[in-house]
């Protein structure tokens, strides 16, 4: 079989693939076709209720959750797939019209046939062995029950199990032979069908679409380097290359808004599959069904996390093997050809091509090492707690996820809940009144902190010096903290306890602090985004670019802000509580808490006027840990999402707005003006929030880690699990909120860039254009760098994660 009819055979195989599982882009089809990813989704949902109802069952059987926990990931997955499937059906046909288009019409060139092909076997072999395994796996499961009610049945034994496809756990079966098992056993088989074909099929294409992007970029390389005989000649080959790179640049936008969310499950799930399966093998009695399930279902895991981060590494690869390509074309024969000069020079400042999984992580091998480390440090943790149950099965206890059951049940509006958690629609009027609001309540916010930035004449003598107070009232209470920190230091559970207020309480000083120092920087800050925003508002064309990222930015600062005064009104209320019930039940000695854990020599515990002195020193506290932290913290949030507004808005109008060169010329000029105010306000933004998030590093993986031993560590009441529960959300979301934001806009600095490589510049053969892009290409994409320290991005947010779980693993441990 030659090469071309491997390839053929490839392409049929994945078309049939996507086919069967009711994916393929298809633009007259159906309507029964185009509804079978939805009933793929509803199938996926079920089935993934009722197995994460087999493990909450199960949570205390370590060997059974581990079962159930194992085909969790897989379903979600599932889910994940078919739902990105239905949203992006049109980018979906669009990215296989263009490549096909593309890669046929290099195919029918004999001399780039060879080149296009050679990588076809490292891609046609995972998808075939992909397809075998996920249908070895569901054979398996399929047929275990099959097999084990025939045996029952040829040996009489009593009473007999009438067992399903996977472990899940329904309302509606109850183990007996009826019609409702029999429909149920139906229903999963038909899952099956939907788990081989739309996972096959998903898999299959996203290798096949890489491959012959791969492919176009071989071709374009040797056309760079071989195929050159005059200066004409070279300049219209590089003409062409750069055209087809736009394409492809395109597409890898298209895979990235497809398989983004995928490989972002992927490695989520997929270490902890891996994890459960590995615990399956080494820590529970094995059977030869067992052990073939867990070989070839591990199997398949392991490839399908390897393929695709694999790819994700050579796609890479090969683009930077074209950029070598081009500076290696002997370029420097036809020096005298300035506009040649000029496009060489633009191709190589072009960043290589990277797949990145929604603003997280870029798509390459590191990905599958991290997934394999990750599993193995979740099964050495799952281990520890098979040993622990084993040591306290003398003294059973009731789980957590037991007695978080009925708060569930009770729950009788969370239908109601799913459905107000919807995006719906609204009008570009309805969407700039929601900005409106969404400024207004940033501006409250910081206004009752009393750190806005305003000029003297703006301000009274009083509200400027309200940072200063903030500033002392945290130092008082880092310093009463630090000393119940150390009154308590040889009892864990009381150490811990305020070791996770350390953090926050210098964290609320720093705030203030810096917002004290940099009022004026701020307020500059302000007046350049604010205007710029303002005016970009107007444009009618660029108002939903610039918002479309409003309601993202938005949620987060409502759901921060309502998390951190519940964490505060906890604090407040709970020692009053506490002191009216032990009144009204007239117990002595009564105990005269205060709202946090600290230690002031002037405090012995006696209700005189020290202690309602202090009380309402720490309430007036409170006030500043509620507002200096919500709005400094939504402040963040505002400013990225106004300058990653602004970056669209001027990307948008490269791409879009030109239609002659004196178009873009205007263009391009006003967007390197922009460009370079932006690069100021981030340069305002590292000065004011640098030291910030440095501190946020240092002491959230401390509060985190503290606050996950008291609650597993330590006697727990529903005050306490509330407490530490939200507290410790609300510090999670604080820490991702930076994290992210940091990603996004480098995330968006980039794809200016790209943009600008898009414009379609190559067509005017302008001087002074070519000049202005070039300019623009070589400046590096906005990064936050915190203290000249680390960049701020999700790989900050995983660091500390990494050092919770380890500062945690640590504390146990030594306890």
């Amino acid at each position: 079989m030659t090469k071309l009819e491997m390839y053929r055979a490839y392409a049929r195989f994945v078309k049939r693939m996507l086919l069967l599982g009711g994916i393929y882009p298809m633009t007259k089809s159906s309507i029964l076709y185009r509804q079978l990813p939805v009933l793929t989704l509803l199938t996926s949902f079920i089935m993934f209720f009722g197995v994460v109802r087999f493990c909450l069952y199960n949570f205390n059987n370590l060997s059974v959750f581990t079962k159930g926990l194992s085909l969790v990931g897989s379903f979600s997955l599932m889910i994940v797939k078919a739902f990105m499937f239905i949203i992006y059906r049109k980018q979906f046909y669009e990215l296989h019209s263009t490549l096909e288009l593309m890669y046929n019409e290099v195919l029918e060139n004999t001399q780039f046939r060879p080149i296009v092909l050679s990588t076809i076997n490292l891609f046609r072999y995972p998808a075939y062995m992909v397809y075998y395994l996920i249908l070895g796996t569901m054979s398996l499961y399929i047929f275990a029950p099959v097999i084990i009610i025939g045996y029952e049945g040829i040996k009489g034994v009593e009473p007999k199990h009438y067992s399903l496809p996977f472990l899940t756990n329904f309302p509606w079966i109850d183990g007996t032979p009826g019609i409702i098992y029999q429909i149920q056993f139906l229903f999963e088989t038909q899952c099956v069908w939907f788990i081989i074909f739309v996972t096959g099929g998903v898999d299959s294409s996203y290798g096949f679409y890489l491959f012959q992007m791969i492919g176009l970029l071989r071709a374009m390389s040797f056309e760079c380097e071989n195929s050159l005989k005059s200066s004409s000649e070279f300049e219209s080959t590089l003409y062409n290359c750069i055209k087809k790179q736009i394409g492809l640049l395109r597409c890898r936008d298209i895979i990235q808004q497809i398989y983004g969310p995928i490989v972002l499950d992927l490695m989520l799930t997929n270490a902890v599959v891996l994890c459960a399966l590995i615990f399956q093998a080494f820590q529970t009695e094995m059977t030869v069904g067992k052990m073939l399930i867990f070989v070839i279902y591990g199997l398949l895991k392991t490839i399908q996390a390897f393929m695709y981060s694999w790819y994700g590494s050579i796609i890479t690869s090969e683009s930077e093997a074209f950029q070598r390509s081009v500076y290696c074309s002997k370029w420097y024969e036809y020096s005298e050809n300035v506009m040649l000069m000029k496009n060489v020079l633009i191709v190589l400042t072009q960043k290589p091509i990277v797949l990145i999984s929604c603003h997280f992580s870029h798509i390459s091998l590191n990905i599958f090492i991290k997934i394999i480390n990750t599993s193995m440090s979740y099964y050495f943790l799952l281990q520890t707690f098979d040993e622990r149950n084993i040591m306290n099965q003398q003294s059973p206890q009731v789980g957590a996820v037991e007695r978080l059951l009925p708060l569930t049940i009770r729950w009788k509006d969370r239908h109601q809940f799913a459905r107000n958690c919807c995006y719906f629609r609204r009008t570009m009027t309805e969407q700039v009144e929601l900005y409106r609001n969404y400024a207004r309540f940033v501006k409250r916010l910081v206004l009752l902190a009393g750190i806005w930035p305003m000029t003297q004449k703006e301000s009274s003598y009083f509200y400027r010096q309200l940072p200063i107070l903030a500033v002392s009232s945290g130092v008082i209470m880092f310093f009463g903290v630090l000393r119940f920190c150390r009154d308590n230091i040889s009892n864990l559970s009381l150490f811990t306890k305020g070791l996770s207020l350390v953090g926050s309480f210098s964290l609320i000083s720093l705030k203030a602090l810096m917002f004290f120092i940099y009022r004026k920087q701020l307020s500059e800050l302000n007046g350049i985004l604010d205007p710029m925003f303002e005016k970009t508002l107007e444009n009618p064309r660029l108002r939903p670019i610039l918002l479309s990222l409003l309601n993202l930015f938005r949620y987060f600062t409502y759901i921060f802000y309502v998390l951190i005064t519940s964490t505060l009104a906890l604090y407040i209320c709970t020692p009053l509580i506490f002191i009216g019930y032990e009144a009204i039940k007239d117990i002595h000695p009564r105990r005269y808490g205060l709202p946090f854990p600290t230690s002031f020599p002037w405090i012995d515990g006696t209700p005189g006027i020290y202690y309602h002195i202090e009380y309402l020193f720490e309430i007036q506290f409170g006030w500043f840990a509620i507002f200096v932290t919500s709005s400094v913290d939504s402040l963040f949030g505002f400013y990225i999402f106004q300058i990653v507004g602004l970056f669209r808005a001027i990307s948008y109008e490269c791409e879009y707005f030109t239609q002659s060169a004196e178009d873009l010329h205007d263009i391009l000029h006003n967007c390197i003006k922009k460009h370079i105010k932006l690069l100021h306000c981030r340069n305002i933004i590292q000065n004011v929030y640098g030291p910030i998030v440095f501190n946020l590093v240092l002491t959230s993986a401390t509060v985190l880690c503290a606050l996950s031993f008291q609650i597993f560590k330590t006697e727990m009441t529903v005050s306490k699990t509330l407490l530490f529960v939200v507290y410790g959300v609300m510090k999670g979301i604080q820490t991702f909120m930076y994290a992210w934001y940091g990603s996004i806009i480098i995330s968006e600095g980039e794809d200016f860039r790209r943009r600008i490589y898009c414009c379609k510049w190559y067509a005017y053969g302008n001087l002074s254009i070519m000049k202005g892009i070039l300019l623009v290409l070589t400046q590096k994409p906005m990064v936050l760098v915190a203290c000249n320290f680390f960049s701020i991005s999700l790989d900050m947010f995983l660091k500390e994660s990494k050092e919770i779980t380890i500062s945690n693993m640590t504390l146990i441990g030594d306890d």
